[in-house]
């Protein structure tokens, strides 16, 4: 008798604790809906009208996206990518004119001797980074980060007040079936805005490392040039799309609030 009133009574405990969790979670959700979601759309239409300004990182031709693309002398300590290289072999001639190696027996020695003569070898010269991607990758995780913790106070409320489906009747669950659709696709683009760093600088590494091997290659430059802004043209949209899927979900929840908090079969959502 007395564990089974000790378990009860730390059940009744942690009955209390929930109950607790979940008007708190309730507090917040209701805060995320009425004064998060439009503080944000405010705050993201200013920067985008920011965009015109050449002061912004988000302009392509503001001063701190011109990159240098001065190929700097690395020093030995500084680890360096190991290319091949493959010297070109001599063509032999035969008295007739005719290069040797011709039939298969030959080109089949010549592989050979090439496999041979392959050597690798360090590729050392460096690039700097474009300034510009440290100002707009902090923007960008900050976004990132402010999305993912608002989806996820929404998407824990949620669970709280989602009926149970019963077989042949969902009704009262669709709503929310509906709003969790939207949340999940705002926390995609948070998660790209969190990420947005760390692949605009593989990319450009892509771009760079091609430019590096064969710098006398004008085309090579103006491509990393280019690609600079194609980044920037990249993280505008989606900090436009970002403001837009704000709006989208904001709608969604303020339109069909009460619903949302208190649909029709009630009896099995969680306590």
């Amino acid at each position: 008798m007395a564990q089974n009133d000790v378990a009860m009574d730390r059940s009744t405990e942690y009955a209390r604790k929930m109950k607790a969790h979940k008007e708190g979670l309730a507090v917040k959700a209701k805060t995320a809906v009425f004064e998060t979601f439009p503080a944000k759309i405010l705050e993201l239409g200013e920067t985008i009208e920011g965009f015109k300004a050449e002061s912004s990182p988000f302009h392509p031709n503001s001063p701190s996206s011109v990159a240098d693309l001065t190929i700097l002398a690395l020093p030995p300590s500084v680890p360096t990518e190991r290319v091949r290289s493959i010297p070109v072999a001599s063509e032999k001639i035969v008295a007739n004119g005719s290069a040797l190696g011709e039939g298969k027996e030959a080109n089949k020695g010549d592989a050979m001797e090439e496999d041979d003569d392959i050597e690798e070898k360090s590729l050392r010269t460096g690039l700097k980074t474009n300034p510009v991607y440290k100002k707009i990758g902090e923007l960008m995780g900050k976004e990132g980060e402010d999305v993912l913790a608002v989806c996820m106070v929404l998407r824990m409320w949620l669970f709280t007040v989602t009926p149970a489906v019963e077989e042949g009747n969902n009704t009262g669950v669709e709503i929310q079936e509906m709003a969790l659709s939207s949340l999940n696709s705002l926390h995609n683009l948070g998660s790209d805005c969190c990420n947005y760093l760390t692949t605009a600088r593989q990319n450009r590494a892509a771009l760079a490392r091609q430019y590096l091997r064969a710098p006398g290659i004008e085309d090579r430059m103006l491509a990393l040039e280019e690609g600079d802004k194609v980044e920037i043209f990249g993280a505008r949209q989606l900090i436009c799309l970002l403001q837009s899927k704000y709006l989208e979900v904001m709608g969604i929840f303020q339109r069909n609030w009460g619903k949302i908090c208190e649909p029709k079969g009630q009896r099995d959502v969680w306590h």
